[in-house]
């Protein structure tokens, strides 16, 4: 049932989750025991906090060598000796509101103007790639016209390097001590070097853009040491990212869609390295990464909270998730359904009546009017239940009776007995067809 709830959950908030993402994020970095790795040192760079990122909540395994100086890039260091421990954990949470993808479709309509974000310049300049314009001259990119400068020109840019020059999948067939336009001559290159080949171009042209060198949370991992570019469009950025090389398409969606994390906006650093003592080879070292959403963790733990009938627990673990969706009419509601739960019906019903007002789409107004439904399952008043189904089903489509039979809710409604035949007397009677 807990995965039934989790599910439905997701379901009904998979709009918001997207918009603002908060997540959990446990990095580990095993290391070789004894003196292998001794003199090497570790650097770790966590997102930048900036006005959409934050990260709270940072916990390491072992207190860092050195930390960041205030404000900036937030790179710790360890250092490691024979009496290290085989393994370095870094846990945090970040919330974001994720910088929208390029999208070709949108910006190939309309001259849209690339110009900096209104406000004052960043402290640090962006460092970008160098560029040498008489080696240009030797590589496709000498075709430029200086006059496209538009959204439109730049789409076609960044499809015609995606298309033009291929990403090398083997990097141990690659030769990195090449110049970078090579790549182009060549028309090879690796993921990260395809992202300073854009840029490249983008400055021949002398077009306003960033690289970020920054961390991806995909399918529940992490991945170190990413590169992306952004582009300000309209005075907002959009993200230009042609991918790690991998190809996911057989993997299905991932449950939520993939975060960028900013780390730093200089293409030379990396977001989690090893650096081995001077004159000794690479330390052989493993890296596991893995992310959670943090609302759906809490809704998690409400639903284990409310299998042993701690519902003030469950009210805490909700409230806890309200700070990163505060004006979410799902989780008000259901701490309404918990106060129901724990005999308070008459403070529960508040609570689901200020969901409603909170809810403005069809959609919204849906999911909440089921919270009703499962408010009045609760209180064994099987019409208002019924009525509030049909009604929510009038407004998006619903799976009824699987809704009925799976959520423990509506286990009064079942016991009753004469599902189907209730659902269709009701939905004759609201009018709502067959």
């Amino acid at each position: 049932m807990r995965a039934f709830s989790c599910l439905i959950f997701c379901l009904l908030c998979c709009l918001t989750l997207s918009a603002q993402g908060a997540y959990s994020v446990k990095e580990s970095l095993f290391l070789p025991l004894g003196a292998e790795g001794a003199g090497a040192k570790v650097y770790l760079k966590l997102p930048l906090e900036t006005g959409k990122q934050v990260v709270t909540e940072i916990d390491f395994s072992a207190v860092p060598d050195a930390r960041p100086l205030a404000g900036g890039t937030r790179e710790y260091r360890w250092d490691v000796t024979a009496t290290s421990p085989d393994s370095l954990a870094f846990t945090y949470r970040v919330r974001t509101v994720p910088v929208p993808v390029w999208n070709s479709d949108s910006l190939r309509q309309g001259r849209h103007s690339i110009t900096w974000p209104a406000g004052p310049a960043p402290a640090d300049p962006y460092v970008l790639p160098p560029l040498v314009r008489a080696d240009v001259e030797r590589t496709e990119f000498s075709s430029l016209d200086p006059a496209d400068t538009t959204a439109a020109d730049v789409d076609r840019i960044i499809r015609r390097l995606d298309r033009r020059v291929k990403t090398v999948n083997s990097l141990e067939d690659f030769d990195y001590s090449q110049p970078l336009l090579k790549d182009v001559f060549d028309r090879r290159t690796t993921p990260r070097r395809k992202h300073l080949l854009l840029s490249l171009a983008l400055q021949y042209l002398t077009i306003p853009h960033r690289v970020v060198s920054g961390k991806v949370l995909s399918y529940g991992e992490v991945r170190e040491n990413e590169l992306w570019v952004e582009v300000p469009v309209n005075g907002n950025y959009r993200r230009v990212y042609y991918g790690d090389g991998i190809d996911r398409s057989a993997w299905g969606a991932p449950d939520d869609p993939d975060q960028f994390l900013a780390c730093s906006y200089d293409w030379r650093d990396f977001t989690l390295e090893v650096i081995p003592a001077a004159g000794e080879p690479p330390v052989a070292t493993t890296f596991a990464g893995t992310v959670s959403n943090v609302v759906v963790d809490l809704w998690i733990a409400k639903d284990k909270a409310l299998e042993r009938s701690r519902y003030a627990e469950a009210v805490r673990l909700l409230d806890s998730a309200l700070l990163y969706l505060p004006e979410s009419e799902v989780i008000i509601a259901e701490i309404g359904l918990v106060y129901t739960r724990a005999g308070r019906p008459e403070d529960g019903i508040r609570f689901l009546q200020q969901a409603m007002k909170l809810a403005e789409s069809p959609a919204e107004r849906s999911v909440t009017l089921l919270q009703f439904a499962r408010y009045y399952s609760l209180q064994k008043d099987a019409e208002k239940a019924y009525r509030a189904i049909v009604g929510a089903e009038k407004l998006a489509p619903i799976d009824v009776y699987s809704l009925i039979y799976n959520d423990p809710s509506f286990a009064y409604l079942v016991r009753q007995g004469r599902v189907r035949d209730m659902i269709y007397r009701y939905r004759r009677t609201t009018g709502s067809g067959q």
